[in-house]
């Protein structure tokens, strides 16, 4: 278990991990009970508009996904 000033560093680092996501996973890789990476992963679903000029839409549809993973490593 994680504590005192390393716990809250810890604590800092996830809550900014999280900051600003709005679809996506947080995954702690944990080696010997300690946590030594922490990953994020945020999903961004564009589409296309079928009229005359094609722009990007942030509306969530049944189109593709991209995702752009982000690692932030203690």
């Amino acid at each position: 278990m994680v504590s005192g000033p390393l716990a809250a560093a810890v604590a800092r680092r996830i809550a900014q991990a999280l900051r600003g996501l709005e679809h996506g996973s947080i995954q702690l890789v944990v080696h010997d009970s300690q946590i030594v990476r922490i990953e994020r992963v945020e999903r961004v679903r564009l589409t296309v508009s079928t009229e005359a000029s094609p722009h990007i839409s942030e509306q969530p549809t049944e189109s593709p996904e991209v995702d752009h993973a982000h690692s932030a490593q203690e």
